[in-house]
């Protein structure tokens, strides 16, 4: 085989195999929820975000922005009130995530919203249900990918309404609730005491959440403290086209036969 022939077809396998590549990495893009939104009337709690008939269910689904850094929707709370939900982007918008919300408790509903002027001055999801509360219910916050997608959870920032220490626990599983878990149950660091102190969950770096082409489930639940002052705000995540397998599995026998040919001339 002569050398120009030979240069060719390393060329050719060396393209194929970055074409691999390519298509096994393409740039992933996230979304934050601020959960620091405004209803009409100027009420802080505009709803439920666990009552699927509650607009607020569907905040976080399919965001998408083009350029813009941050972004807001407006919906129709009822006859008298909108409801204006912002966001603000990571590293790119999530058109391909749907969100959807649920709680443990004996009470019907449980994650709900608290806006501007609350305890929570840039707003949060208050992980409180109806009074009475249970330290031990669990919030499920679920994102589900478009075919064709993953998605993966970051982050979020736990905040305090009020005064005295708070603890919690988290849990990231995979498909269904009690389901495999991608990230096992941990403690995250306690949320110190006083209205508006925070601490940020680092799921993805210090846990090891990873890209899930399925439905990834958190689980955020207080272990200690008063019910009704804890709140999750600056929820992140991403997602990233995944590859056809049929394209993978393609460009990789054409791959494999011309390194074949190669070392056979």
């Amino acid at each position: 085989m002569s050398p120009s022939r030979k240069r060719i077809s390393r060329k050719a396998i060396c393209g194929l195999l970055l074409a691999v590549g390519a298509i096994g990495a393409r740039p992933a893009s996230a979304t934050i929820l601020t959960f620091n939104n405004v209803r009409s009337d100027g009420k802080l709690y505009t709803g439920f975000y666990s009552d699927p008939t509650d607009p607020l269910s569907s905040y976080g689904s399919n965001v998408s922005f083009g350029a813009a850094t941050t972004g807001t929707t407006t919906v129709v709370q009822n006859a008298s009130n909108t409801d204006t939900f912002n966001y603000a982007i990571g590293n790119g918008w999530t058109p391909d995530v749907s969100m959807a919300y649920s709680y443990s408790g004996a009470q019907a509903v449980g994650v709900y919203y608290t806006g501007p002027g609350s305890q929570w001055p840039n707003g949060a999801a208050l992980l409180g249900g109806n009074f009475p509360n249970n330290p031990n219910d669990d919030f499920y916050f679920t994102f589900t990918p478009a075919a064709g997608f993953a998605v993966r959870v970051n982050s979020y920032d736990l905040v305090n309404a009020s005064y005295g220490g708070i603890s919690s626990a988290c849990t990231l599983y995979e498909n269904t609730i009690g389901g495999p878990t991608m990230v096992p149950t941990f403690a995250p660091s306690n949320v110190g005491s006083g209205p508006g102190q925070s601490v940020t969950v680092d799921i993805q770096n210090n846990n090891g959440s990873t890209f899930y082409a399925g439905t990834l489930i958190l689980d955020v639940h207080m272990t200690n403290g008063n019910p009704g002052d804890l709140g999750l705000t600056n929820l992140n995540f991403d997602e990233q086209a995944v590859p056809e397998p049929a394209a993978l599995s393609g460009l990789s026998v054409t791959g494999l036969a011309l390194f074949r040919r190669s070392r056979r001339r």
